[in-house]
């Protein structure tokens, strides 16, 4: 009988141990996922550990990811359109929940 199958019958207070991989594409997208304010309170904690184990192995790869997933925003096509207006010196041309979503991430 496979181990995993064995386990299912154990008490609940032995010590199971187990390893996985993933690569830093997937585990970002899982950090992204687990530390966003959105997620329970111990998925984010877990999250955070899970973080700086990530950032002992791979300092750069992670303060790129901290820097453009964690503290960057992304914004639509019409955002972007915005923006541009904006920029050209006109007033924003977005209103309601779309203008209020807009500033929100520009005040992140």
């Amino acid at each position: 009988i496979a181990r995993e199958l064995a386990r299912i019958n154990l008490p609940l207070s032995l010590y199971t141990e187990w390893y996985w991989q993933m690569d830093l594409k997937n585990m970002f997208h899982f950090l992204r996922l687990r530390m966003d304010s959105h997620a329970q309170w111990e998925i984010q904690e877990y999250g955070r550990a899970m973080a700086s184990v990530v950032k002992a192995v791979c300092p750069l790869a992670y303060d790129s990811f901290e820097r453009h997933m964690v503290n960057g925003a992304r914004f639509s096509a019409e955002e972007l359109a915005a923006i541009k207006t904006v920029m050209a010196g006109e007033p924003n041309p977005l209103e309601g929940r779309r203008l209020e979503e807009f500033e929100g991430k520009l005040n992140k």
